[in-house]
Formats: C-alpha cells, sequence, structure tokens
C-alpha cells in the first residue's frame, strides 16, 4: 500500500494512535505524530512510499509531536524523539518536515552499522553511480537536486549506505534537504521540482525539501555500483574544471565524511580501500548548476577528457 492510497483521516489517525510504518529504502519507520505541522508535509513528500499500518517490527521507532504544553503555548514547538528519547532541542512547528528529515539520518547514521555509511549525495544513471562527498556548503545537495530532473536518479541526498559484501551503494531516496539560495537555484532550473516544508531555521537560515521524483522512488531498491566520486566545490566563477585526485587523498577525505568507520574497523577500511579503487576521483569546481548538470552527462559519456 502506498501512502497516497490512504485519506488524510486515515493518516492522521495512524500517526497519532498506534503509528504508521513508512518504508525508505531498506529500513521501516513507525512513525508517531500529534501535529499538523508534520501530516500535511509528510503526506505530499512520501507519498509515493510504501506504508504498513500495522509494521509489528520497524527497524526504527520515531515521532515528531508538540513540545512541551508551554513551550507550546508562547510558541509552536515540535520535538524529535527515537524510542522515546528526545535527542535534539525542540524546533518551531513548521520546521516539523525538516527536522523529521534530520531526525531519520540521525537514526540511520548511529545505527545502521551493517553498511558502511558516508556523508555523500549518490546519484546513478543505469547501474553506475555517482558519489557526491564535500563538506556543507559545498554545493552537494544543489547539484543533486538538478541532477536527479536531468537523466540520473537519486539513490540519496545526504546517506551513502555502502554494502559491506559487494561495495554497492543501496538508496533511501528520501526528500533532497535544500538551504539558503540553493533552493531559488533550483526552482529556476528545474522549475517542476515540488518544494514542501520552507521554513526558516535558527540553525541553518532558510531550508526546504524537494520531493524525490516518483521514477526514483520506485527504483530505489536497486543498487548501483560507484563509479566515480566527486568532491564539488561551488566558486562562483562560470569556469568550471575537473582535477583528478589520488587514491590516498581521497581514502583520507572519505574517511573524515564516514559515521561509522572507526566502529567498523578493518571491515570499513577494507571496504573503502575497494570504493576509492575502482572509481574515477575527482575534484570539481563550478560556479552554475546548469554548467555542472551539462559536465558530469559529459563525465558519464565520454570521460574526462570531454568534460569540463
Amino acid at each position: 500500500m502506498k501512502l497516497k492510497d490512504a485519506s488524510v483521516t486515515e493518516i492522521t489517525a495512524w500517526l497519532r494512535r498506534d503509528g504508521l510504518g513508512l518504508r525508505a529504502g531498506p529500513f521501516w519507520f513507525k512513525i508517531h505524530s500529534n501535529t499538523g505541522y508534520f501530516t500535511a508535509p509528510f503526506s505530499a513528500l512520501y507519498r509515493d512510499y510504501e506504508i504498513d499500518p500495522a509494521c509489528a517490527l520497524p527497524d526504527f521507532h520515531v515521532s515528531v509531536q508538540r513540545a512541551l504544553w508551554f513551550r507550546h503555548v508562547l510558541r509552536p514547538q515540535i520535538q524529535f524523539r527515537h524510542d522515546g528519547d528526545r535527542d535534539f532541542h525542540p524546533m518551531s512547528g513548521p520546521e516539523a518536515a525538516v527536522m523529521f528529515e534530520w531526525g531519520l539520518n540521525w537514526c540511520i547514521s548511529t545505527h545502521a552499522h551493517h553498511y558502511l555509511i558516508l556523508h555523500a549525495a549518490v546519484v546513478a544513471r543505469g547501474d553506475d553511480a555517482l558519489l557526491l562527498s564535500a563538506v556543507s556548503g559545498s554545493g552537494k545537495s544543489t547539484l543533486t537536486a538538478a541532477l536527479i530532473h536531468h537523466g540520473w536518479r537519486l539513490l540519496s541526498d545526504e546517506l551513502a549506505l555502502v554494502d559491506l559484501t559487494s561495495g554497492l551503494v543501496w538508496g533511501l531516496g528520501r526528500p533532497v534537504n535544500l538551504k539558503g539560495t540553493s533552493i531559488d537555484v533550483i526552482q529556476e532550473l528545474v522549475p517542476a521540482a515540488e518544494m514542501v516544508g520552507r521554513a526558516r531555521s535558527r540553525y541553518k537560515g532558510d531550508v526546504a525539501l524537494m520531493r524525490a521524483p516518483t521514477a526514483a522512488i520506485a527504483e530505489i531498491d536497486r543498487p548501483a555500483k560507484v563509479r566515480w566520486i566527486i568532491q564539488p566545490t561551488y566558486t562562483g566563477r562560470t569556469q568550471a574544471k575537473f582535477l583528478t585526485v589520488s587514491g590516498a587523498q581521497m581514502l583520507l577525505s572519505l574517511a573524515d565524511n564516514c559515521f561509522n568507520y572507526e566502529v567498523l574497523g578493518e571491515t570499513g577500511f577494507n571496504t573503502l580501500g575497494r570504493l576509492v579503487a575502482n572509481a574515477g576521483r575527482y575534484q570539481y569546481f563550478y560556479g552554475d548548476a546548469g554548467d555542472a548538470v551539462e559536465d558530469f552527462a559529459q563525465l558519464a559519456d565520454f570521460g574526462l577528457e570531454q568534460a569540463a
């Protein structure tokens, strides 16, 4: 059953009473909520995802609830909880959907140690994946949002789940988190992109969630092999360029952006080493997301010699 097959009344009742099971990639989440600040954007963002109101054995129990009554009276606030524990400071009501996404990322990155988990976006053409690894503010999510509307399918915006045995990357297919000027850039480049839950965050400024394309959600159980690893940097300059990165340099960089590298020990080192050894490794400096879409298409079709 898909979420869109249920009525608003049914969704609200499930969230408020026994919870609603939602599948995102390889994980099931049992979700509770008692606030309309969450129900409306959740219903829009996840309408094409599989649900199970019973969901007897979820991977995670989470909730987005109204904060304590005196906080809610003074200013509408919501709280994310995992297994009943309060893991984050309360946020404003309009930030409910964004807080939910951040909370799910936290659940996965701190508990799913049967994967090597990188802080990276992953898109694919067919079964070949492009992994975008970079610090916040580099334009990773902007590029992801642009690429998945120009011939690439979305696996994940924030977390790359690398299989410890096969080395393949599994997808989550969840909404793309955009911040600041990236929101306007994508709305201009991709007018059809559906933005939900736009709000002003005291932590990250303007934030919005872009709904994942329906086609990407339909193929979320199709893993991909990482063929290219890109470290993007937004420079503001119009002339884009690729620079080749050594295996050792890329390994160290990815290890620094891995949530559970130390937890996995030797297994993590070997998995990451194979990933780096079998992929093209580049830094990419750019000033325009539209140009980047063309450069990555050239890279995928013809190799580095024809790109940028």
